[in-house]
Order: structure tokens, then C-alpha cells, then sequence
């Protein structure tokens, strides 16, 4: 061990590490590459029991490691942080180097993790026998395996320098990357793009180019390196992600982003596969950590252009939500102009802003969050005017079946829109979605019709259809009470005894799950205002409505919705 001990002394006193470790990178090189030729055209030209090759490549091995140890340190690797980037990365090549051709020169060596010796403090001895003239085979190959091995553990140690220091360079500038003022674009078709996607990827591409020339095409290292690259891109793009989505534009501008980021890893990975030659578990690795990213970017576009409703609806609520369901909704505005002003919204923004400043994919998606939208936004209103309304002896209508009528004649006009917008955008799947999506409006519709002319136990079926959307018992309970409360108040007591009555029946229908509430108050999951469960909670949560039915009983369900959605607003922070 004195002999390592001494080098590590020496590289300790030298400071200047640079030019001595490429020189002795270079000699170990050309030594290490001569070890074919030595076995194959010099060996041949003595007598076998010489065994030239063997102790050739015994002799290289001792010393190159020897030279190498001096340069980092020693065994315990003192130096590896005084050493840049590109030096680790050249030393971890060489000893993948080394490693190849000592292994497929000597097969015995590979399959023999452990040796009888170490040999930091000796040389081995390479000579037995009677005047020492006869290689000791088991010796020298002992100690081959023993460097072997013992500049394997060096590769583990760099190879942990290498990439603690990519992980904390990558993230330092992404940081600066994604915190930088981007240059905002338009292309000539219109699209709303910034050099984000440029700006980070030039940043990978420097990267990807520097691991690729210093390490060989089938190194693990290689790979381990660029899934910590990929795994830093979706750290920081989590991270950062929403700063991003601040209004119309800078949500089409940021799907359209993380749609060419998206991509642009899907390029680096083809690119990756084309020009290596990983095992198949390694490329399988790879992959996996690239298609993470890539599903990540995949759905933060999609997340960014179905946001694009919250902007969108703005002007529909300040122009329509006070008077959706009220006096003059029925009885004045006999053409449905209030749904009609809904659907204008929405085509004039599609027309002017989203079928220029996005592609056809995303325009597709916002199209799909604008029909969920819409929904909940007319359901929404139509529970706000439930809570509005005090009286429990008249409804909130002057004539029930003429607004049943009128809302009927608003869910018929939403529909033939967004079924006319699956045609105009060649989008096969919106009937499907809009009739997923309407079914309980028509839902809504029925119930509320048997309530305003029937005796309440006669809505039990629609009841549980109802539950079959919301799949909550506090949230169907609560709802079906206030459309009772729209179009027969002095019935409300008994539609929450009937659901209270049916409760296990609903329960066995369609139990609560918590996975699914979970992923309704995560907003990364759902966007916020498309589960109309959400909406449902956030509205009863802050309802100030008397209700008639026990206090304890209030108690209990109010509870049990702060348990299951409390933490909605919190979430939102």
C-alpha cells in the first residue's frame, strides 16, 4: 500500500493536475491499446511458457493504474473534485477502455470479483518455479483481476463526481434558463411560440455532445448521464411550469412550446438510439426516462390549452351569469340569448385567437375542455340561483315548465354548436364527448321536471342517475335538494329523506373514491373547473343556504365535505 500511499502524497503536493493527467491518460492509452498486438503477432515469436502476452499486459496494468491513482489521489480518489468535467469523463472512458480489453483478452479475468491478494503495497510476483523462470499464471492473473476491480471502484467514484456535478450544473442553468425573459414569436401561419423550447434544448444539445465525445457509444455511464439530464428537465419543468400560463396568449403560447419540447426529446432520443450501441436493459432505461419527460411535456400541452376556458369565460360570466335562470331568462328572452351569447363567446374566441395562435391537435383539445366547461358553467349557475333563493314555500320560477323549457332550449342550442364544431374541426370523437358531457344536463332536466308535478318519491330513478355522474353521496344529496328547491321547495325536506333513505344503495352504485377526489383537487391532474364534483364542493362549502334538514345531520355533512375537499383552496395556492 505504500507505493499507492505515495502517489496519493504526491498528487496531494501538485497542484498544477491538468497537463500531467492527460499525458498520462494518452501513455496508458497507447499502452493498453498494444496489448492486442502483443498477444497476437509478438507473443507467436517465443516459447509459450514465456507467456509474453500475460506479463505484458500484467506489467501495463500495474503501472498505468499506478500513474493513474498518483493523478487523483489515491484509491480514495483525494483529487476527483480538482479534476473538470472533461477530465472525469475521459477517465471514465478509459477505464471502460481498459476494462474491454483486458476482459476479452482474458475472459478468466472477468468472472473474478475477488482475488487472494491486494497488492498496494507490493508487486505481484509475476515468476515461479525453479530459478524463477516460469510465469506464475494464477499470480499474474490474480493480479489482473485485481486492478480490474480495483479501477472499477474508481470508475464508481468518478462516475459519482461526474454526475453530482452534472445535476448541480444542469439545474443551475436550467434555473437561469427558465427564469430568462424568452423572445416571444409568431410564425407566418400564426402559432404563438417563445424560445423557450429553443433555449433549453441548445442548452441539452451542449451537453448531449460533450458526454458523446468523451465516452464510447455502449457506455452505461453515457446513458446514466442522460437520464439525469432528462430527469433535471422534468424537475424544473414541474417547478416551473405554471408561470407560464398567465392569460389567452401565454397558455397558447406555452402548449404550443411544450408541444415542440416534446418533440425535441423525442429527436435527442432517436438520435440517441440511431448512434449507440446500449444492451438492451440499458436502451430500455433510456427510453423509459426520455418517455417520462415526453408524457410529461404531452400533457403540461394539453393542461395549458384546456386552461385556456378560465380566460375564455370571463366575459361569458360578467355578461350572463346573473341573469342565466332569472325572471327575464324566462319570460323575456324567449330566443335563448343568453346561451346564445355562450356560444358566440366561444366561437368568436376560437375564430379569432385559438385556430390562429394554435396547431389543429391543441385547437382539439381546448375544444374538448370548452364542452366540459360549459357544462359546468350552466350547472354552476344553475346552483348559485338555487342558493340565491330563500323561499320555501315558492320557487324560483313563475312558471316551472315554461323555464324547463327554456333550459332545454339552451342545452339544445350548446349542443348543436359544439356537434357543428366536431364537424368543422374534423374532430370524430366531440359527439362522443358531448354526449358524455350533456348527459346530465338532460339528467337535471328530468329530475327537476317529475319534482315540479309529481310527488317527490316518484324522482327516486333519476336520483340515483344523478349519483351515477356525481359518485359522491354528500355532493348528490345536496344537489338533488336544490333542484327540488328550484321548482318545489316545500318537497326539499323529502328529497333528502329519500337520499338519505337511499344512501347505501348509492353508495353500492357508486361508492366514493378517494382517488378520484384526490385527483379532482390536484390541479396538475384535473384542471381546475373541469370536474364538475369540484365545483359542486367549492359552491357548497361557502353556501350560506339554510337547509331543511337537522342540524346535526348538517353538521355531519358539511364536515364530511371539508374532509374530502378542504384542502381544495389550499391546493390552489
Amino acid at each position: 500500500r505504500n507505493i499507492h500511499m505515495n502517489a496519493a502524497e504526491v498528487a496531494d503536493e501538485d497542484t498544477a493536475l491538468s497537463h500531467q493527467f492527460n499525458a498520462v491518460l494518452r501513455a496508458a492509452t497507447e499502452l493498453v491499446s498494444d496489448i492486442e498486438l502483443v498477444k497476437s503477432h509478438m507473443e507467436p515469436c517465443f516459447a509459450p511458457n514465456w507467456s509474453v502476452g500475460v506479463l505484458w499486459s500484467s506489467c501495463v496494468a500495474h503501472v498505468c493504474s499506478n500513474q493513474i491513482l498518483q493523478q487523483i489521489g489515491g484509491p480514495e480518489g483525494n483529487n476527483l473534485t480538482e479534476l473538470s468535467s472533461s477530465q472525469l469523463l475521459d477517465l471514465i472512458a478509459w477505464i471502460e477502455y481498459f476494462r474491454q480489453h483486458i476482459e476479452e483478452a482474458f475472459p478468466q479475468v472477468a468472472t473474478r470479483k475477488t482475488t487472494q491478494k491486494t497488492y498496494f503495497d507490493q508487486r505481484p510476483e509475476l515468476f515461479a518455479g525453479e530459478g524463477k523462470r516460469e510465469v506464475d499464471m494464477e499470480s499474474a492473473t490474480d493480479s489482473l483481476a485485481w486492478v480490474n476491480n480495483m479501477l472499477w471502484e474508481v470508475h464508481g467514484m468518478t462516475q459519482g463526481e461526474f454526475l453530482q456535478r452534472t445535476r448541480d450544473q444542469t439545474n443551475e442553468w436550467l434555473g437561469n434558463v427558465y427564469s430568462a425573459e424568452h423572445t416571444q414569436n409568431q410564425t407566418n401561419e400564426g402559432q404563438l411560440t417563445s424560445s423557450l423550447c429553443e433555449d433549453v434544448f441548445t442548452l441539452v444539445s451542449v451537453q448531449l455532445r460533450t458526454l458523446r465525445e468523451h465516452l464510447s457509444p455502449s457506455s452505461e455511464a453515457l446513458v446514466m448521464a442522460v437520464c439525469l439530464i432528462f430527469s433535471n428537465l422534468k424537475r424544473i419543468q414541474i417547478q416551473s411550469r405554471d408561470m407560464f400560463l398567465k392569460d389567452l396568449e401565454t397558455c397558447c403560447t406555452a402548449a404550443n412550446d411544450f408541444t415542440r419540447m416534446n418533440e425535441k426529446c423525442e429527436e435527442f432520443l432517436s438520435e440517441m438510439q440511431r448512434e449507440t450501441n446500449f444492451g438492451q436493459d440499458t436502451a430500455d432505461t433510456l427510453e423509459e426516462s426520455a418517455s417520462d419527460l415526453m408524457s410529461l411535456y404531452g400533457a403540461d400541452a394539453v393542461y395549458a390549452v384546456q386552461k385556456l376556458h378560465v380566460y375564455v369565460f370571463e366575459p361569458i360570466h360578467e355578461a350572463i351569469e346573473e341573469e342565466l335562470f332569472g325572471q327575464e331568462w324566462e319570460t323575456t328572452l324567449t330566443h335563448n340569448e343568453l346561451a346564445m351569447t355562450l356560444i358566440k363567446t366561444i366561437e368568436d374566441f376560437l375564430e379569432n385567437d385559438l385556430q390562429l395562435f394554435l396547431d389543429g391537435f391543441l385547437v382539439r383539445k381546448a375544444v374538448d375542455g370548452l364542452v366540459t366547461a360549459s357544462v359546468n358553467f350552466y350547472v354552476r349557475c344553475l346552483l348559485q340561483k338555487s342558493d340565491q333563493h330563500n323561499s320555501h314555500r315558492m320557487g324560483c320560477f313563475g312558471d316551472n315548465a315554461l323555464a324547463l323549457d327554456r333550459y332545454m332550449g339552451d342545452v339544445k342550442l350548446m349542443r348543436e354548436f359544439f356537434e357543428g364544431l366536431g364537424e368543422k374541426l374534423h374532430m370524430r370523437t366531440l359527439d362522443r364527448l358531448v354526449e358524455k358531457e350533456f348527459a346530465i344536463l338532460y339528467a337535471i332536466h328530468e329530475f327537476m321536471s317529475i319534482a315540479a308535478t309529481q310527488d317527490v318519491s316518484e324522482t327516486a330513478d333519476f336520483v340515483i342517475v344523478l349519483h351515477k355522474h356525481i359518485r359522491n353521496v354528500d355532493l348528490t344529496k345536496r344537489f338533488v335538494g336544490d333542484l327540488i328547491h328550484m321548482v318545489s321547495p316545500a318537497q326539499e325536506k323529502g328529497v333528502w329523506e329519500l337520499a338519505g333513505d337511499m344512501e347505501m344503495t348509492l353508495e353500492a352504485i357508486a361508492p366514493k373514491s378517494e382517488e378520484s377526489i384526490r385527483e379532482a383537487m390536484d390541479n396538475r391532474l384535473q384542471v381546475p373547473g373541469l370536474r364538475l364534483d369540484r365545483v359542486m364542493a367549492e359552491l357548497y362549502l361557502e353556501s350560506k343556504r339554510k337547509l331543511p334538514i337537522k342540524s346535526q345531520a348538517f353538521d355531519k355533512m358539511l364536515e364530511s365535505l371539508r374532509v374530502d375537499w378542504g384542502q381544495t383552496e389550499k391546493n390552489d395556492k
